[in-house]
């Protein structure tokens, strides 16, 4: 059954992503990584609350699986490492590199926001 959840989430997640990203880009820029960089940003924001709200001592497989399963098919560092390497690919090196460093410190900051400011 754990996994029948995992895959449901995982669904749900991979559906909001989408949706998020593909909205991000229509609003701002349909070529740039703001989609991207929003699904990530709110995505390690959710863990980081959610992993704040629930007892690691008590937590269960399946609500494990749910929160990764979502999580991780939400968040995308793979197609951001593919945008980053198209920046640098066409020699936008300052961009890219603060894309990617960007990235980086504000998914692990609002993370470990989330986990705090939920505890």
């Amino acid at each position: 059954m754990t996994a029948v959840f995992f895959v449901l989430a995982a669904a749900l997640g991979g559906g909001a992503r989408y949706l998020l990203d593909s909205s991000v880009k229509n609003r701002l820029s349909p070529t740039g990584p703001a989609g991207v960089l929003a699904v990530n940003v709110l995505g390690s924001a959710l863990f980081g609350v959610a992993t704040g709200l629930l007892d690691g001592d008590t937590i269960g497989y399946a609500e494990w699986s749910v929160l990764a399963g979502f999580c991780g098919a939400f968040t995308t560092y793979s197609t951001a490492a593919v945008e980053v390497a198209y920046l640098f690919r066409g020699r936008r090196w300052a961009l890219g590199l603060a894309y990617w460093l960007g990235m980086a410190v504000a998914c692990i900051g609002v993370a470990w926001l989330g986990f705090v400011g939920a505890r």
